[in-house]
């Protein structure tokens, strides 16, 4: 298997940086807010969705907490890591 992934090429979208669009964000935040909120299960759709945004603003470890919350469907805990995602990346 070392072999293999040593014969891979690397992943080229973690490399690079994502341009945020700030706007974007604060929509699809605001929407997955609301849907963690009401404990509904459509909130796993909007983050999958938007992955690459919300991993862009809130970096690796962030967005894991939240990741791993929806999956779990751990409302409460993945709107806290939501808020607290945004909060670390306020201006």
């Amino acid at each position: 298997i070392a072999a293999l992934r040593g014969a891979l090429p690397a992943d080229e979208r973690r490399a690079a940086p994502v341009a945020v669009d700030a706007a974007l964000l604060k929509a699809q935040a605001e929407r997955l807010a609301a849907q963690l909120a009401d404990n509904d299960a459509e909130a796993s759709d909007v983050f999958a969705h938007n992955a690459e945004l919300f991993r862009a603003a809130f970096g690796d470890e962030h967005f894991r907490k939240i990741d791993d919350a929806i999956r779990n469907f751990d409302f409460e805990p993945a709107l806290a890591a939501l808020h607290a995602a945004l909060a670390a990346t306020a201006p």
